[in-house]
């Protein structure tokens, strides 16, 4: 779904320098004077290295990391999670077609006899983005010996948003789920799984999911205008965002991604894909990393920051940028579009609760106001839908109303003749920029079970959609 977007002041940049490393440079000079980083940036073609430094865009006032820096990953850890994974498929304890059952048979929840592995790895499961919305950083209870999967034996039974292999939908439930499934055909916990299967063989010393008491990672984030510490233990993000490492420690990685000693050519394809690139973005709010490996063209970029990068644009910007000063066209397929119809904003009606509600959601959003933003969606929205005002998407919501002065709402839509079903907000600007902001629920009666977010030709959270 991602493509490279060609801005012309990088274009113009580029003209003008007269090597690969040049123009890498001059790159990452020009976006750190866009909005501000605090971290490191390893750029590698072939075996040559263009770029392995940091890159502050601060006034020296933050700890700037090092290369052996342990660094919390947020997203980054889904793709320890996925190795560890097909690790197991390697050694034959995992089937990716089983389901969750097959392996802890203590499973509680109906969808374990429904959703497998490959339901879960590929975010075709239909289950909410998180447990819980309202509690990012402690709705999950490890025992005395580091283990989750009994208590995610436990978990509420929940209605699946669509049919499993149907649809896609980014959930940080399905790697926890799978964290738990890995404890149990290991009898390890993440910590020691990780280790054993990538941290270990690969010598990745400062990599981890457990800190060692005494040991604290330090992040930043802003808060009214001032950056403040943040020393958060993030282990409660679990098998989706827990884990650390270092620039170092994710260079070896990477490395060991290019060749068939670390994994097997069957492994190595399910993880590239058919474009035959890794690309992960993770965000904490005092943290913003991106991995990018590009098997094909044999390119590398790593990026880690100690701060929550106010603009998430600027990660893709980079990775755009290097693939444009390596001459490198993106890999992704684009998908035809499917035509629908849309109702005029004018026309919900006042008397039908959540109709009145999504309209003032509407109004919020052209306002900027992420406060009324949230207020609105969690009044309408299940237990199990609640939002945090630390989720990024209502920072994104306010971005793309400051980026597009002349933004419209589109129109809506119920849906109501397929999975996920619910009610539909388009907005658009002059441009060919649309995003789709989907409530979930079974009907006009219901409660919001969860937010689908349908970017289209624009970034949203640092990633591209075409």
């Amino acid at each position: 779904m991602r493509r490279v977007v060609l801005l012309l002041s990088i274009v113009i940049f580029f003209t003008n320098c007269s090597s690969s490393e040049e123009k890498v440079q001059k790159l990452l000079s020009d976006i750190s004077s866009q909005t501000e980083f605090n971290g490191l940036v390893y750029v590698e073609n072939g075996n040559e290295v263009l770029y392995n430094d940091k890159l502050i865009s601060s006034d020296g006032a933050l700890n700037a990391i090092e290369g052996d820096s342990r660094n919390y990953l947020a997203s980054l850890t889904k793709l320890f999670t996925e190795i560890t994974v097909v690790k197991l498929v390697e050694e034959g304890k995992l089937n990716l077609n089983s389901t969750i059952s097959n392996y802890r048979e203590n499973f509680q929840p109906s969808y374990g006899k429904v959703l497998t592995l490959e339901n879960l790895l590929k975010m075709s499961s239909g289950l909410p983005r998180e447990l819980n919305g309202d509690n990012l950083t402690n709705s999950l209870k490890l025992d005395d010996k580091g283990f989750a999967g009994a208590f995610l034996d436990t978990i509420p039974d929940m209605e699946l948003s669509f049919q499993p292999g149907s649809n896609y939908e980014y959930s940080n439930l399905n790697y926890w789920l799978l964290g738990a499934v890995v404890e149990e055909v290991t009898g390890l916990n993440l910590d020691q799984a990780y280790a054993k299967y990538i941290f270990d063989p690969l010598k990745m010393n400062n990599s981890g999911y457990f800190l060692q008491e005494g040991n604290s990672i330090n992040g930043y984030n802003k808060d009214n205008g001032k950056w403040k510490l943040d020393k958060t233990d993030y282990k409660s993000r679990y098998a989706s965002g827990g884990a650390y490492a270092s620039l170092q420690d994710l260079v070896k990685l990477s490395k060991a991604l290019k060749g068939t000693a670390f994994l097997n050519d069957t492994s190595l394809s399910y993880l590239y894909g058919e474009d035959q690139t890794i690309e992960v973005y993770g965000s904490l709010p005092s943290y913003t990393n991106m991995i990018y490996i590009n098997r094909k063209e044999d390119v590398t970029l790593i990026v880690l920051n100690n701060i929550g990068v106010p603009d998430l644009n600027k990660m893709s910007d980079i990775k755009n940028g290097v693939e444009q000063a390596l001459g490198i066209a993106s890999q992704k397929k684009q998908s035809p579009k499917k035509k629908i119809t849309l109702t005029n904003i004018s026309a919900l009606n006042d008397s039908i609760p959540i109709e009145k509600a999504m309209k003032d959601w509407a109004i919020a959003i052209l306002e900027a106001d992420k406060n009324k933003m949230l207020n609105i969606f969690n009044n309408n929205a299940a237990k199990n839908g609640l939002m945090d005002m630390n989720d990024p998407t209502w920072d994104e919501l306010v971005r793309i109303k400051n980026e597009w002065p002349n933004l419209k709402i589109y129109g809506y839509r119920w849906v109501e003749d397929q999975n996920p079903k619910g009610i539909e907000l388009w907005l658009h600007c002059d441009g060919d920029q649309r995003i789709a902001l989907q409530w979930v629920m079974e009907n006009k009666r219901g409660k919001v079970e969860a937010l689908f977010i349908k970017p289209d030709n624009m970034t949203w959270l640092g990633q591209e959609f075409k």
